[in-house]
């Protein structure tokens, strides 16, 4: 396959996005899940509203630990690869 490595260092740069993309979901969610109950009083209107939205907030969660163990698994197997890490300690 031509461009091989090219397509490893994308890979690479893909994977890194993910998993940070998806370690910001999960402290996003949970920040989140911390401030919902504390949002409105719990005597208000909206109260059974919100209590709702906090078991919701669970989706994001693991929508994150899902994206950030992707990435993580897609960078381990491309850090086992030797021609891998030879190309990044080269500089190339």
């Amino acid at each position: 396959m031509r461009n091989f490595h090219a397509w490893q260092r994308r890979t690479m740069r893909r994977a890194d996005r993910q998993l940070w993309g998806g370690l910001l979901l999960i402290v996003i969610a949970a920040v989140v899940a911390v401030w919902l109950p504390s949002a409105l009083d719990r005597s208000g209107t909206l109260a059974a509203v919100f209590a709702m939205l906090r078991y919701l907030v669970a989706l994001p969660l693991l929508a994150g630990a899902t994206f950030a163990a992707m990435g993580a698994w897609t960078l381990w197997c491309l850090h086992r690869d030797p021609l891998m890490l030879y190309y990044r300690h080269d500089g190339r």
